[in-house]
């Protein structure tokens, strides 16, 4: 601040309302220069915690110095597992992390820093609940409202994602697709099937081909009825 009776206060002023304007990223997983006005490719990354994806609470130690990419905007984040990256492509799309900031710099300082934190969020059914739950063997709310995709993960295996929007789903990492059509074998063999392939040998018969493809025709229709029974088809 400047001096008492100091008549050139203008200059100290100004640099104590530069410091004061990068001070907005303050708090837990703030970033910002390691000097002011940034000097040099590095950055500081307070200390802080959070809830990840499996409901957990994990703490962030802080970053003093963490070196960026020159002439880049480098995209800051923590992992579900609470390890920090710097990414010069973007944030994440599909895995679960923690934003930070997106850092923009020259070939030898730090110009910008835009806050990427999300304090809050909305929702009447918060989905760590569903995860929660899930891991718990417990159940969820009878309904939930969901505007996207929810995928069922880990973090690193995906085994199901759900569109309501589309009404689309998807298995073990496949894209989902709408429900898929299917129409039931009609059996006109007048075979008996059973659960059992007969060979029909060089010499063959009309009766054991007919068992054949009656035995065939049943377990594909089967196989239908199962997956009809859970919507699948």
């Amino acid at each position: 601040m400047p001096a008492t009776g100091d008549a050139s206060w203008g200059i100290t002023a100004n640099a104590d309302f530069t410091l004061l304007d990068a001070q907005t990223p303050l708090g837990a997983l703030g970033c910002q220069p390691t000097t002011q006005p940034s000097t040099s490719l590095y950055v500081k990354v307070a200390a802080g915690q959070f809830v990840n994806s499996t409901g957990a609470i994990v703490s962030f130690a802080g970053f003093a110095s963490l070196l960026l990419t020159a002439s880049a905007t480098n995209y800051l984040y923590l992992t579900d597992a609470g390890a920090i990256v710097v990414d010069t492509t973007g944030f994440p799309a599909s895995t679960f992390h923690v934003r930070i900031a997106s850092v923009v710099t020259s070939a030898s300082a730090v110009t910008s820093v835009t806050d990427a934190r999300v304090a809050l969020g909305s929702g009447g059914n918060n989905l760590n609940t569903v995860y929660l739950a899930l891991a718990s063997g417990g159940t969820v709310a009878a309904s939930m409202t969901i505007g996207g995709e929810l995928a069922i993960s880990n973090g690193t295996n995906t085994p199901l994602v759900i569109d309501p929007v589309a009404n689309k789903v998807g298995f073990f990492g496949t894209p989902p697709v709408v429900k898929q059509t299917w129409t039931t074998l009609t059996d006109s063999t007048g075979g008996v099937a059973t659960s059992t392939l007969t060979d029909v040998g060089a010499s063959f018969s009309q009766t054991t081909l007919n068992a054949d493809f009656a035995t065939v025709a049943a377990k594909i229709n089967l196989l239908y009825s199962i997956l009809h029974a859970y919507g699948m088809v």
